[in-house]
């Protein structure tokens, strides 16, 4: 085999070196003794065995790397595909099934949405969770894009979105949702604005776009995970809005996901991301107060 490698990288004039150097590989895989003795008697073709060896080892490497890429990218492919449908999974089932059955379900793959990635990352990627302080850019940055985005959410439903949201549909799928009270709406709103929004970011900015980035190397990653953490919002919006809701809404969507993805590239901390997917989501909770309670 490595004689056969040896023949297809070097020319024919080096027939006679391709030969001495195929026994010493094979004296190096198999005998020290007679690899030191063999090489010895040939130092006359010292740098140009040399030349050889160092081939052989960048050719092993390189094929050595390209098995655990393909590998990465498999496994990366696998966590994608047990993670990314419970979303919509889990929207569907709270949105369009009624009953405690389409509840259950939907908190379950709520449930997977934080635990697997948590599960995944330590008992195969064997990785070390760790908490970090925010540091002053990161406040900063998650401020302002908060802002921003706090603006073009308000901006955007005064314009349009109040005349594509049907208020009577929106208070029926609250009800089902056993959202029956303005107390029960400040408490569940409480924790979309500070909790379910740190989860979002931890399941697709640190895990989904980190596996992305494996599938696709380079900036295909923030499209790509965007793209997933938009999937399920479609179906959200789609229960509360007409179809230029859907597609203006998820547009949005799709744009903040671009952001926060940049954002926890940029510092490699979700603090900017989580800060400012909070303020975006407290206009949407105001806007929801307005449509549900006004």
């Amino acid at each position: 085999m490595i004689k056969l490698f040896l023949h297809e990288h070097f020319v024919e004039s080096e027939t006679a070196l391709v030969a001495e150097s195929s026994i010493l590989c094979n004296y190096i895989f198999c005998d020290a003794t007679k690899a030191r003795h063999f090489y010895k008697r040939h130092k006359t073709h010292l740098s140009a065995v040399d030349k050889i060896l160092s081939l052989i080892s960048i050719k092993f490497s390189q094929g050595a790397s390209k098995m655990l890429d393909n590998g990465d990218r498999k496994t990366a492919l696998l966590a994608l595909t047990l993670l990314v449908p419970a979303a919509s999974i889990g929207a569907v089932t709270a949105l369009y099934i009624a009953g405690s059955w389409g509840q259950t379900l939907s908190a379950s793959c709520q449930v997977w949405l934080l635990v697997f990635p948590i599960a995944w990352s330590v008992l195969v990627d064997r990785q070390k969770l760790h908490f970090s302080l925010p540091k002053r850019r990161e406040l900063l940055a998650g401020a302002i894009w908060g802002t921003f985005m706090f603006a073009v959410i308000v901006g955007i439903y005064s314009l349009f979105g109040q005349h594509w949201i049907d208020p009577v549909a929106a208070k029926e799928k609250a009800q089902q949702l056993g959202i029956s009270s303005p107390n029960i709406y400040l408490i569940v709103e409480a924790y979309f604005v500070l909790v379910n929004s740190l989860i979002e970011e931890f399941t697709w900015r640190w895990f989904v776009c980190n596996k992305c980035q494996i599938l696709i190397p380079g900036r295909g990653e923030i499209f790509l995970s965007s793209l997933f953490f938009t999937l399920h919002h479609i179906f959200v919006i789609a229960a509360y809005s007409d179809w230029r809701g859907v597609i203006l809404g998820s547009l949005a969507v799709f744009s903040a996901g671009i952001i926060w993805s940049q954002c926890y590239l940029t510092y490699r901390s979700l603090w900017s991301s989580y800060i400012s997917h909070a303020i975006a989501d407290l206009a949407l909770a105001i806007i929801a107060w307005q449509i549900l309670f006004n």
